[in-house]
């Protein structure tokens, strides 16, 4: 097999034992054996977030898991917090608009992270507590800014809104502790750090959140799912590909708050390079 690597935000190259796990024999998708591979890769995926609470699989794009977090957890009458730091906050917000959400934004200069203060002032605005969800993204792919989740949890404080969180390529590349940061939604999927390709995605729920009761179905369902992507998925988490894959990468944290001077901050380069979740 030709190798070759790919220089892009993601999807990214993969090792062959994870390429290798999409030739294995199908099996019966409602059957025993394909229940343990879905817990299997729940189970694991609960330590990455850091997170006691429940890790749902679906057959989806990155985005696909935020429209299934935002569907399941928002309608017609809420009004959600959006602070974008790029396209795929700007993508979430979207999400919830398309929705019936009332979205107000926490505009950030784009190339520059949240500033906490900030949050917090608007939510100590809100006496009357009438946003009902806050929406973050952990990692802005398209500006290349991190925010630090730690700050934003501190900024939230006792406000009782939900809290949603973008983190598809952050999730396994950077710091994460879910129930430390008290947020209750998590959105992540296969094809950035967990080096696996594109086709799974992970929403991470937390007890608050299961008390709350879904809106919808989407996180509920479960159809014929291409099993070869889970498999994989399965594969990149087995510590022959995501150990050392963790490994080498933990000692080069991203910058966080602001993008690194070399990626520049044109926008339309960003627009062109949005199409990776």
């Amino acid at each position: 097999m030709q190798k070759s690597l790919l220089f892009i935000p993601g999807p990214v190259a993969v090792s062959e034992p994870v390429l290798a796990a999409m030739a294995k024999p199908l099996i019966n998708h409602r059957g025993p054996e394909y229940a343990r591979l879905l817990h299997s890769i729940a189970e694991r995926m609960q330590s990455i977030f850091a997170t006691t609470g429940d890790v749902l699989l679906l057959g989806a794009s990155g985005t696909g898991s935020l429209e299934a977090a935002v569907t399941n957890m928002f309608g017609p009458g809420d009004t959600l917090l959006a602070c974008p730091t790029g396209v795929f906050g700007e993508r979430i917000a979207t999400i919830a608009k398309m929705w019936g959400c009332t979205v107000e934004m926490l505009e950030t200069p784009w190339g520059a992270g949240v500033d906490p203060e900030a949050l917090a002032a608007r939510l100590r605005a809100d006496r009357e507590k009438k946003i009902t969800g806050i929406l973050l993204t952990h990692n802005e792919t398209s500006t290349a800014v991190q925010i630090d989740l730690g700050a934003m949890s501190r900024a939230i404080a006792d406000h009782p809104a939900y809290v949603v969180v973008d983190s598809v390529s952050g999730l396994g590349a950077s710091e994460f502790k879910m129930d430390e940061w008290k947020l209750d939604i998590v959105c992540a999927a296969s094809q950035k750090a967990l080096a696996c390709p594109p086709g799974l995605a992970m929403v991470a729920v937390s007890p608050r959140e299961e008390d709350k009761g879904e809106r919808g179905a989407a996180l509920l369902l479960r159809f014929t799912e291409a099993q070869g992507v889970f498999r994989q998925g399965r594969a990149a988490l087995d510590a022959a590909a995501f150990g050392r894959f963790c490994t080498r990468r933990r000692d080069r944290p991203l910058r966080k708050g602001r993008a690194p001077e070399r990626l520049g901050a044109s926008r339309t380069l960003h627009r062109r390079a949005s199409s990776s979740y």
